[in-house]
């Protein structure tokens, strides 16, 4: 169950969406392919990280979701294509 943006916010311990900065935790760039054949559950869960998001304030970082991070922009967040 996807967390509301007030109860991201109170993770982080900011009230205002604007001081929140989003971004991806996957580098944009794909990593090298590995040296040895991956096993299909290896590969899952290595895909599963491009959907998750961090979510700053200060020194403050939490994992936000695809629709958590969606609803952070939406109130004022400010998405980095980066950290």
């Amino acid at each position: 169950m996807a967390r509301s943006v007030h109860q991201i916010l109170g993770l982080l311990g900011t009230k205002d969406p604007a001081e929140v900065l989003v971004y991806p935790l996957v580098p944009a760039s794909p990593p090298p392919p590995p040296p040895a054949p991956v096993s299909t559950a290896a590969a899952a869960r290595a895909a599963a990280w491009v959907d998750v998001w961090g979510a700053d304030f200060g020194r403050l970082t939490a994992s936000v979701t695809l629709a958590e991070k969606d609803a952070l922009v939406a109130a004022g967040a400010r998405e980095q294509p980066e950290r």
